[in-house]
């Protein structure tokens, strides 16, 4: 059984050989021409395509090179609307010569949205041109074949949009750039460093001045020493301004005697001497000390 189909195909081997001899002698090697000069054929992929997709359209042309000059060929589509995203050539030579344009359509524009469920959509013809072999300028329409736009959108959708639609409504989370609990902290601190201040400002303000005894006694202490202080250093104006304090302190204890001696010192004619105003000094110390 099996020596029987070897045979069948051996047979069928041979009549392939003397078929493809005879027809190649018949033939003669002879390129074989497109029977037109030109011709075109255009087409559109999907069919049917819903709004938003992508939508490919193709371009075929076949043309004769002996009449036609193929660097003359140009092609201007017109998709309206649609937007080309992608566009590409392929160019087969041949006897004659095939020139495929491959479009990319993209159409996403309010205009482009189908106002019933499924629309019968066309582009606009393709508009070729061309010069032949002895100059003469062609211009040629290829016509594209509809297709069909489906909606995404029923037509009770399309006849009540306001209940169709679907959004949210509530407000997003605020944001703060400082949370609110630490600017409330933030500000309970510094209210009360502020009222604290205001307190000690007011009780220095408010607070009852001492006995004249105790700080005028301290004060004419002072007062002795920058005289004492003066009598060193040389500088007359010195002992002018130490005896001057002195006479002041003096007439606050109610001294007013050794105050106008010690205001008579500071402003005599003459500059007072260290001797002068040492002896004055000492003669209040003892006066100090003996009360």
């Amino acid at each position: 059984m099996s020596r029987i189909w070897i045979l069948y195909a051996a047979v069928l081997a041979v009549l392939l050989v003397l078929f493809l001899a005879l027809g190649w002698r018949q033939n003669g090697g002879a390129e074989t021409f497109p029977a037109q000069a030109f011709a075109a054929s255009a087409s559109v992929s999907p069919a049917a395509v819903s709004f938003g997709d992508r939508l490919g359209a193709r371009l075929d042309l076949v043309i004769d090179p002996r009449k036609i000059d193929d660097g003359s060929v140009e092609v201007r589509p017109r998709f309206g609307l649609n937007r080309v995203i992608g566009a590409t050539l392929k160019h087969t030579r041949g006897a004659g010569e095939l020139l495929s344009y491959r479009y990319v359509l993209e159409c996403l524009l309010p205009g482009c949205a189908p106002q019933h469920a499924r629309v019968a959509r066309r582009f606009p013809p393709a508009l070729v041109s061309y010069r032949t072999r002895d100059g003469q300028l062609v211009n040629q329409q290829v016509r594209w074949p509809a297709y069909q736009l489906l909606s995404r959108v029923t037509d009770a959708e399309r006849q009540r949009p306001v209940s169709s639609m679907h959004f949210d409504a509530s407000l997003p989370a605020p944001g703060y750039r400082i949370a609110p609990d630490t600017l409330r902290a933030v500000a309970v601190g510094l209210a009360a460093l502020i009222a604290a201040a205001a307190v000690a400002l007011a009780w220095i303000a408010l607070r009852p001045r001492a006995a004249a005894g105790g700080p005028s006694t301290s004060r004419l202490e002072q007062a002795l020493r920058a005289v004492r202080a003066s009598t060193a250093n040389g500088h007359p104006e010195e002992r002018r301004k130490a005896l001057g304090w002195l006479g002041r302190e003096l007439r606050a204890v109610e001294r007013p005697s050794e105050a106008e001696t010690a205001r008579r010192l500071a402003w005599s004619a003459e500059p007072p001497t260290p001797r002068s105003t040492g002896d004055f000094a000492t003669e209040i110390e003892s006066t100090d000390g003996a009360e």
